[in-house]
């Protein structure tokens, strides 16, 4: 009863994990405020999407850990953490592949430079996300 309690905080809790594991990047971007918009939207995200998969991994782990034993933590409960951000990463993708084709149909080079930096960012979260889940798989299997 316990295994099956645990896997339901874990599969519902995990997209508030995501989000506040964002919310735990912003201290990264008053650490990276000094570089250069161009360059440090998209570090400032990839970082944020890496502690936002960690975070969320770590927390199933923990989960795991005081709910049915120390030993709980495997394959199946990683991916009970894992596969519901698969829909905010997804999404994340997609607008990402949104805004790069309406930067590529900008009426001017100008707009297109502004929108540069959203654009990589958005990008940058999606490999962010896909990198803390392979950090996590390595840190906590």
């Amino acid at each position: 009863m316990k295994t099956v309690l645990a896997y339901v905080i874990v599969v519902v809790s995990s997209q508030f994990c995501l989000t506040v594991g964002m919310l735990a990047g912003i201290p990264l971007a008053f650490l990276l405020a000094w570089v250069p918009e161009r360059f440090g939207a998209p570090l400032r995200t990839f970082l944020g999407g890496i502690v936002a998969s960690v975070l969320t991994v770590g927390f199933a782990y923990l989960i795991f850990k005081w709910l049915v034993g120390s030993d709980s933590f495997g394959m199946f409960p990683f991916l009970a953490a894992t596969l519901p951000l698969s829909i905010p990463i997804y999404n994340d993708y997609q607008k990402g592949r949104l805004l790069s084709d309406t930067q590529d149909e900008a009426p001017s080079a100008r707009v297109a430079a502004y929108m540069a930096p959203t654009t990589s960012a958005m990008k940058a979260v999606v490999l962010g996300e896909i990198a803390g889940i392979v950090v996590a798989a390595i840190l906590f299997l």
